[in-house]
Formats: structure tokens, sequence, C-alpha cells
């Protein structure tokens, strides 16, 4: 008895593997980036995903995003679907966040200085244009928030924004059968390839030339 208690409070030789927790069924836009930008994070880099509405299995999540009616940064819980919900990006944007909004609020600045390798006066401009023209959109589009004020209607529609296209890559309905797991990551790298494309575009090219101006 005495040598096996000694054997298991040794430190294991694995590192801890973390656990990222999000909802199964369908997925969208903000939970499909969230992940990928919590794969950026040094805490996160490597967490393996679980799909589940089971609160149970969520409980022992070490950060769970969209889903759980619970938004504390200190138990690491990220979702924007309870009664009471108002967080925004700051005092001078009105867009109520999603779960990707939550995450790029909490991890953005820690995620542009690792992509990006600047200074933090840069990655602080970045984190503000990013958000404004990318990650906003996605809030306000999961949200149900409407982009105008009034109710004009449009004169077309748009169908090629990310969250219509990573709509379509959730299984039809009348198919069976498919991995919806490999669904999901696809879509994770879809908003993921776009964010670090917009934010290769604002760091590379938009801030120089602002620069110039």
């Amino acid at each position: 008895h005495h040598m096996r208690r000694m054997e298991e409070s040794q430190p294991k030789k694995q590192r801890v593997v973390r656990s990222i927790g999000t909802h199964s069924g369908t997925f969208h836009c903000d939970e499909a980036l969230a992940c990928f930008l919590l794969h950026l994070t040094t805490k996160y880099a490597n967490a393996e995903i679980t799909r589940s509405r089971d609160s149970a299995i969520l409980s022992k999540m070490d950060i769970v995003v969209d889903v759980g009616g619970v938004y504390s940064i200190d138990k690491q819980r990220f979702d924007h679907h309870q009664r009471g919900f108002v967080q925004t990006f700051d005092k001078n944007h009105e867009t109520k966040l999603s779960s990707a909004g939550l995450v790029y609020k909490h991890f953005g600045l820690e995620i542009i200085r690792n992509v990006c390798k600047c200074s933090d006066e840069i990655a602080s401009v970045l984190f503000l244009k990013l958000y404004e023209s990318f990650i906003e959109g996605i809030d306000g589009i999961d949200n149900g928030i409407p982009q105008y004020t009034t109710d004009v209607l449009p004169n077309y529609q748009i169908g090629t924004d990310l969250s219509s296209r990573v709509s379509r890559l959730n299984p039809p309905w009348n198919e069976s059968g498919q991995d919806i797991g490999a669904l999901f990551r696809k879509a994770m790298d879809l908003t993921g390839s776009e964010f670090l494309d917009r934010l290769n575009y604002y760091h590379k090219s938009w801030l120089p030339a602002r620069e110039i101006v």
C-alpha cells in the first residue's frame, strides 16, 4: 500500500492536456471561431475540444464557450445566452458579445501578440481594429441584432458572410451519418483562416499605410 501511494504522489511525466467544452448539435460561426482562438492562446494551445450539452461533462472542462448559461472569467465560462447578459466589447460599443467576442475580449491581445510578435502598443491598435471590422459582425449576427436601426428592407441578401458559410457546413437535415466533429473542425479552420488573414492584412498592410497618412 505504502509503495503505491508513493508512486501516485510522483509528478506525472505527461503534459496536462487542457479541455475546451462547447455545445453539441448544430454549430455556429461564433463558437467555431471561439475554439480556434483558444488554440492560439498559450494556455489552451493543445486543448482537446468536447461538444456536449451534458452539464456533468461540461463541468469537468477547463473552459466552456457558448453553452452553460454562465459568464465568469474566474471559472473560465464564456456563455452569452443567459438572461441578463449585457456584455459588450467596451463602453464605446453597443453590440452584445457572442462567444467569439467574449473569447476575443479576454484573450485577443495575447493572441495578437502571439501571432504577430508585435509590441503591446501595436497589438492594442490591431485589437480594436479587428474587433470592429471582423468580430463585431459575428457577434451581431449570432445575437440576432439587426445591422440597421430602422426596418429598411434590404435590396439584396448577402450569403457570403462567414456566419452563412459556417451554417452551410452543418450536415443537411435529410442526411445522417456524417461526422459532425469533422465538420466542426472544418468550421473552426474556415473561421480561423479568415481571422488570421484579416489580422495579417491589418498588421502588414493597413497599419503601415495608416502611419504614412
